[in-house]
């Protein structure tokens, strides 16, 4: 049992070649790189995972709560009680035992109430900033794992009566998962940037509408010797209907898109 949740730039050029002695036809110009599907399903994992992940990061409840990466401590946000600018720092430092291994967890975040998002008013707190970071190193000598996740969020209302937010910022995950007995070595390198993105509010998680988060993924998973290694770069475009457009990129330039439902997992072309 893993103590940690699993939850990953694009350059876009364009190349026109221009040859009066050799034409190519147009339907060698517009072939479409052939699909590869071990490709989409090694995004579609990191797809999926970062959205839970993300959910959890910005989880609201019925009394307006932001949950922190360590899953426990909680502030308020769009909290009228606290003054523009105020800053709650709480930081994160115990064990626990999960199947016998020791776990160290150790943290830090910082939330800040701001007054820059619908009113703008310097005294309406109508947005918040969310500096949070936690570490996790155990799992006993024969499974060493440790797990990095980081986030920096600025969150800000969209409208005056707090239904819709806007979000920016980036988030990074590293993972390493050792099982020396089964010949297991995994490790996840994850980065993710936040492009002007828009969500709803609910009484449970914000759903995103709009946006674009770009992703630069890197992993290296080894089994009795066998590797699979690889890198993913590219971005997350939301749609209407719970659809996400996902474009990868090699070279620079766009080598798989395909659309995959966030709620099903459900991959189309």
């Amino acid at each position: 049992m893993k103590p940690y949740l699993k939850i990953a730039l694009p350059l876009l050029a364009f190349v026109v070649l221009l040859n009066a002695s050799c034409k190519k036809s147009d339907a060698a110009l517009n072939k479409k790189p052939a699909i590869d599907t071990a490709l989409m399903a090694k995004s579609r994992e990191f797809v999926m995972n970062f959205n839970k992940s993300f959910q959890k990061s910005l989880t609201n409840t019925p009394e307006n709560n932001s949950k922190t990466s360590n899953g426990v401590n909680t502030v308020s946000v769009f909290d009228a009680q606290n003054p523009c600018g105020s800053s709650v720092v709480k930081k994160t430092n115990y064990t626990n035992v999960i199947n016998g291994d020791i776990y160290s967890y150790v943290g830090n975040s910082v939330f800040t109430y701001l007054c820059n998002g619908a009113f703008n008013n310097g005294y309406n707190v109508d947005a918040y900033a969310l500096k949070d970071t936690l570490s996790v190193y155990g799992g006993g000598p024969e499974s060493p794992n440790t797990e990095y996740t980081a986030f920096n969020y600025v969150v800000k209302a969209a409208d005056t009566l707090y239904q819709t937010i806007t979000i920016s910022g980036s988030q990074a995950h590293k993972t390493t998962n050792i099982q020396i007995g089964f010949g297991i070595n995994e490790k996840t390198e994850e980065y993710y940037k936040w492009q002007n993105v828009f969500a709803k509010r609910t009484d449970k998680n914000p759903v995103i509408v709009s946006g674009t988060i770009d992703f630069n993924i890197s992993y290296a998973n080894y089994f009795m010797g066998k590797g699979d290694v690889g890198d993913l770069i590219g971005t997350m475009e939301y749609l209407p209907n719970d659809l996400i457009r996902v474009s990868i990129y090699k070279s620079g330039t766009v080598n798989q898109v395909y659309y995959i439902n966030r709620t099903t997992g459900k991959i189309t072309q």
